[in-house]
């Protein structure tokens, strides 16, 4: 039997539908592709003899698992019978509320002196948060040596002005 001499048939509103083979194979393409990644992965344990009924939405499916993936809220088995959270497993580098604040207030305290710094060591500043020294100087029209001298004594004044928040 040739190619030729074969039907083909897709689902269409629950019906099945003869196509063309072209048609077939740029139907069920996408579909294959995802059920090899989901049974590569653990993710699908679909029988051969129920490959048929598979439209590529994993997640519906019966024969669907969660395979090789971890909830981060999901219990794993331990060797000794617990279950261990992942969430309790893994290190939280967040931050104290209270160095939050901290920062937080430093940070509007900042602001609060830029605002009333003179008018060229606010435009140093204004420049270092987008240039480097050496664009930030060449912008001023000074040479280098020259703005970075004066970049230590505006940080020299903003760190006297933000002592409390170094202590």
């Amino acid at each position: 039997m040739t190619n030729k001499d074969k039907k083909f048939f897709i689902p269409v509103s629950g019906q099945w539908v003869e196509v063309s083979e072209e048609i077939y194979y740029e139907y069920y393409r996408p579909i294959w592709r995802t059920h090899e990644y989901a049974q590569r992965h653990g993710q699908c344990r679909c029988r051969k003899s129920d490959i048929w009924k598979c439209d590529g939405v994993c997640q519906g499916c019966e024969f669907y698992t969660a395979g090789n993936q971890i909830s981060f809220d999901g219990a794993v088995d331990e060797e000794e019978g617990d279950d261990l959270m992942l969430e309790n497993a893994i290190a939280d580098e967040a931050s104290p509320l209270e160095e939050i604040i901290t920062d937080m207030e430093l940070l509007d305290a900042l602001y609060e002196e830029l605002e009333h710094l003179e008018p060229e060591r606010r435009q140093i500043c204004e420049l270092l948060m987008q240039y480097s020294e050496r664009e930030a100087a060449e912008m001023m029209g000074i040479p280098r040596s020259t703005f970075k001298r004066k970049w230590s004594r505006v940080q020299k004044y903003l760190k006297a002005r933000l002592k409390k928040y170094y202590e």
